[in-house]
């Protein structure tokens, strides 16, 4: 199974000990990635032209299209025929029947994806931990902590919530973790985004989220550690409940 799903992700671990992390490819695809993370562009939703993302992100055109090329092999955009353009894929139907539907429909694979991010994320975080936080990172890290606990609505927090953990997963230095997480996220964002939330989990999140945060600012991979762990199987008993 997780041979499987890695290869979903187009994970390549001895890639990123050879080339650049942060090549012009690897900028294009978390670029457009965030583009779709964040929710700026919606899902269904058309993509600015491939010319115009390049000259956005300072690469060139068909640089553009090798990210996007990646990004539809993880079913993140559908490339239309001519000019179509390229669209961020519908994951979920309109109504919330349909969404639970598509949830129950895809049930193995999101299962599978839960499972794959409690084998991956407590050792990135322990990485993240011993490496620390660039003093770029920790300022928004700090930021989007602080936004999820103010008087946002659901959306943002979601997007906040996505931002956060992204920016934590990119400290690790590594390509391959960061598609991967990018790949978990899409299967389990339509479980979130049906998640109502109770009137004290947002406030519990919050708090997980927290000792995460400390635990890497003090540079405690064993409490880091823990901490994800324990966010990640509250997250995943929500999502259990909606399937």
């Amino acid at each position: 199974m997780v041979c499987r799903l890695l290869t979903m992700a187009e994970v390549d671990f001895a890639a990123d000990l050879l080339q650049p992390a942060h090549s012009p490819v690897d900028r294009a695809y978390h670029y457009i990635a965030s583009l779709i993370d964040l929710k700026r562009v919606p899902h269904g939703g058309l993509l600015p032209r491939a010319e115009l993302l390049a000259r956005e992100i300072g690469v060139s055109r068909p640089t553009v299209l090798t990210a996007l090329g990646l990004l539809e092999e993880q079913g993140l955009v559908r490339v239309g025929v001519g000019r179509a353009g390229v669209r961020v894929a519908e994951l979920v139907g309109a109504s919330r029947d349909a969404r639970i539907a598509w949830l129950f429909e895809h049930r193995e694979v999101i299962g599978e994806m839960a499972t794959l991010r409690v084998i991956v994320e407590p050792g990135v975080m322990r990485l993240v931990a011993e490496r620390g936080l660039s003093p770029d990172l920790q300022t928004r890290a700090r930021e989007l902590d602080e936004e999820m606990g103010g008087p946002v609505d659901h959306q943002g927090y979601l997007a906040a919530d996505t931002e956060f953990h992204r920016l934590l997963v990119s400290a690790c230095g590594a390509t391959s973790i960061e598609r991967l997480s990018l790949l978990i996220r899409r299967w389990v964002a339509p479980a979130l985004d049906l998640i109502v939330w109770p009137p004290n989990r947002r406030q519990l999140s919050n708090t997980e989220h927290e000792a995460l945060l400390s635990a890497i600012e003090a540079k405690d991979a064993d409490a880091a550690e823990h901490a994800i762990r324990d966010h990640i199987a509250a997250s995943t008993h929500r999502i259990h409940q909606l399937l």
